[in-house]
């Protein structure tokens, strides 16, 4: 459950504010992958 809520947080963009939420709060720079994500989890 956690790795889907990261994956909406930093990889999915969002349609309307044309960024990841993770990136609209200044917590992120760029879109982060599928696979960073991952490798940070294990």
């Amino acid at each position: 459950m956690a790795l889907h809520f990261a994956a909406h947080n930093f990889v999915r963009v969002n349609r309307t504010i044309k960024a990841t939420p993770a990136q609209a709060a200044g917590l992120a720079e760029r879109l982060w992958k599928v696979e960073e994500l991952v490798d940070l989890a294990y």
